[in-house]
């Protein structure tokens, strides 16, 4: 980055400034404010020595009158590093009143204010070469970056590094401070400079067979995992690639896809034990997990293994399927509806190896000969780790002489055995926040698994999320809010809140017939293109301007990459094309294109990060296969076809029940044939963009005609 070298030097210049004397210090006049917080993670603090500060605007104001940086702390209540840093530099007391004396600090909640973390954490990438939780920065009063790190705990000299870069910026403020701002401002640029081409996507295929190319190019085929170091949950890229192998049957997609899948779920990456899987490990091997479980990775990992089930047939993604519902039901389903935002990562009184266990801990559980074998099949020894796979079932039988199902069985009770003799170290802190993006993705992963499951009360609480979600998180303007917890709404409502609650909200109409769940679709995306759609050059702003915060963090950002999340612009494209099918309303057609056209043409270069892109363009350009079921609601033969098509596995189809004379819009070829005959009993019409097959009512036959109707395959 152009920018780097005077980020550099500004940071040679703190190391070298003289600190204070201990006779320049100066009483704070700062309190601690984070008792009414209405984050958990917040609240946490409120007894800290160091006076923190919430984000916002009085904050800021502040350090102008007080004329001090402001120390910035970015974290999350699932994260353990951040709960080591809370207890450590931030709990020791002489720590604490340099920050006091010196600094304006200033706690966020990154689940509460992802707007506002995504902005950091690009310009601490960008100009320090850092990210992550805890993300520790230092501000200029408007909110510019000075300098900062992610890694201050894993640096040699850790706390007192962090001490002596606190004693030096703050002489340096004083001393030289337009030397300092100046590296602040160019560093924020870093934010404000576009890092993409906006010229909008080629038509065709060929921007989509380039990123699929570039993700199978970085498929690691030994660790069924992409790309190298760390592993997130690879969710957008499988959505890619189900979408790739149901539209052309590419080999290299499924194999890709399976391997991943079976990877991780042999992995630690997926709790052995409870169910559940770990947001990241820190290698490809899917073998060192952090242990936070957050509800985004659970519906997102939910989806893909119900997708497997539905593409391969194998009950070994069903089992996983159903264990991940058993686990959210358990632990992150809330009683009035809707879900929780995370586990934490440590147990009970801040156990950070609540999740590591050992061969002595089955041994005390189990029977020898049991023991031996749990502890074969999970790779333990006498050093307490994360188990994984290491022995599969077969293998084990193979060995024993018992059947697999035999010790599928035995496996399953020891691991139960084992999972609450982990329980009673105390179980993690389950935070009760309600984010209305996640939840938009949960209720879309329980609405498949209705689909490809049957699972009626899967079903049935999605929808009650949905509910809970208009009811509770609507703001005066109609739009949704990002959160809410304990009655209150917390943050603004950001693109991605409206956009995946309109995503689950079209699941819903796909799933049950009822209009009432399009017509709050069609609402959130009226709201959404009224308050973050760029008039002038297209594209969708992760948020509406406010005026409250910072200079540092107030620059406009259209979000186009995934990260953990879908990227906002084209899950609003997806979004928008779905509604142009279900409603063949062609504005909705000209806006996602429009959405698309405002990012590069050339996005390969950029692989994985760009899969809901491509998708999104896949989708346009490809257009979806539709399902179109005529026959009278609550007629067994209809559903029993509406059944069929939903089960049928094709990433992104369209199934719309159509009851005789109600008025709701179909295919003109449909509509044609409709008006040509007399025949009342139910039917099903497959169409694409161009053709339509004629009527199919064996429940059989459209399952399979669904799955191939306009396939091109390679």
């Amino acid at each position: 980055m152009m920018f780097r070298p005077m980020v550099l030097v500004l940071l040679a210049l703190a190391l070298s400034a003289p600190g204070p004397a201990a006779a320049e210090r100066e009483p704070s006049p700062l309190v601690n404010r984070l008792s009414a917080a209405s984050s958990a993670y917040l609240r946490s603090s409120a007894t800290s020595p160091v006076a923190w500060q919430e984000w916002g605007s009085a904050a800021f104001r502040l350090a102008r009158v007080l004329d001090r940086p402001v120390l910035l702390g970015i974290g999350a209540g699932w994260c353990h590093w951040c709960h080591v840093m809370d207890r450590g530099p931030f709990g020791d007391a002489e720590m604490a009143a340099l920050i006091n004396e010196r600094f304006v600090p200033v706690k966020l909640d990154r689940d509460e204010r992802p707007d506002i973390d995504a902005r950091y954490q690009h310009v601490a990438r960008a100009a320090f070469g850092t990210g992550g939780w805890p993300l520790i920065l230092l501000l200029t009063p408007d909110g510019k970056a000075i300098t900062g790190s992610a890694s201050f705990l894993a640096e040699g000299n850790g706390p007192r590094g962090l001490r002596q870069l606190l004693t030096r910026v703050s002489a340096l403020y004083r001393e030289r401070r337009h030397e300092l701002t100046a590296g602040a401002d160019a560093a924020h640029r870093l934010v404000t400079m576009p890092d993409l081409s906006a010229s909008g996507p080629r038509a065709g295929g060929g921007a989509v067979d380039e990123v699929v190319g570039a993700v199978l190019g970085s498929f690691d085929a030994a660790h069924g995992s992409f790309g190298e170091g760390a592993q997130h949950s690879p969710a957008a890229v499988l959505g890619l690639l189900f979408r790739r192998y149901g539209e052309t049957t590419d080999a290299r997609a499924r194999e890709a896809i399976t391997r991943t899948l079976d990877a991780m779920a042999a992995g630690a990456v997926r709790d052995q034990l409870d169910g559940g899987f770990f947001r990241y490990t820190t290698d490809r091997q899917w073998r060192a997990p952090h242990f936070e479980k957050l509800d985004h990775v659970q519906a997102q990992m939910l989806i893909a293994y119900l997708r497997g089930y539905q593409m391969t047939g194998e009950r070994r993604y069903r089992v996983v399927a159903e264990e991940l519902l058993g686990y959210i039901g358990r632990v992150l389903t809330r009683p009035d509806a809707g879900f929780r935002a995370y586990q934490d990562a440590d147990g009970a009184g801040g156990d950070a190896g609540h999740y590591l266990v050992s061969a002595a801990d089955v041994e005390s559980v189990l029977p020898r000969e049991q023991a031996q074998r749990l502890v074969r099949h999970l790779g333990l020894s006498a050093e307490p780790r994360a188990p994984a796979v290491e022995a599969p079932a077969i293998q084990i039988g193979a060995d024993s002489g018992a059947t697999v199902d035999e010790v599928e069985a035995e496996l399953r009770r020891g691991k139960h055995r084992l999972r609450d003799l982990r329980a009673r170290r105390g179980e993690p802190r389950v935070d009760d926040t309600v984010y209305a993006d996640r939840n938009g993705l949960m209720a879309s992963a329980y609405l498949e698994a209705y689909r490809v499951l049957g699972d009626e009360r899967a079903r049935d609480m999605a929808l009650g999320t949905l509910d809970l979600l208009g009811a509770r998180l609507r703001q005066p303007d109609g739009g949704l809010a990002h959160a809410a917890a304990a009655g209150r709404l917390i943050g603004p409502g950001l693109l991605t809140d409206q956009v995946a609650v309109a995503q689950a909200r079209l699941d819903a109409f796909e799933a049950t017939g009822d209009g009432r769940h399009l017509a709050a679709a069609r609402e959130l995306m009226r709201y959404a293109v009224a308050r973050f759609w760029d008039a002038t050059e297209g594209g969708f702003f992760d948020r509406a301007p406010s005026g409250e915060d910072p200079a540092g963090a107030s620059v406009a950002v259209k979000p186009f990459l995934d990260d953990e999340m879908p990227a906002g612009n084209p899950l609003a494209a997806i979004v928008l094309e779905r509604l142009y099918r279900i409603t063949g309303e062609e504005p909705y057609e000209r806006l996602a294109r429009l959405t698309l056209a405002a990012f590069p043409s050339n996005p390969a270069r950029l692989g994985p990060l760009v899969a809901t892109y491509a998708e999104a363009l896949d989708r346009l350009e490809r257009g979806a296969v539709r399902a179109v079921i005529v026959g009278a609601r609550h007629d067994p033969r209809t559903d029993a076809l509406t059944r069929a098509a939903q089960q049928a596995f094709r990433p992104g189809k369209v199934v719309l029940a159509v009851a005789p004379g109600s008025g709701q819009p179909v295919p003109a070829p449909v509509a044609a044939m409709l008006a040509q005959t007399t025949d009342s009993s139910p039917r099903v019409y497959l169409c694409t963009a161009s053709i339509c097959s004629l009527p199919v009512s064996d429940p059989a036959r459209v399952r399979a005609l669904v799955e191939s109707f306009g396939q091109q395959r390679r």
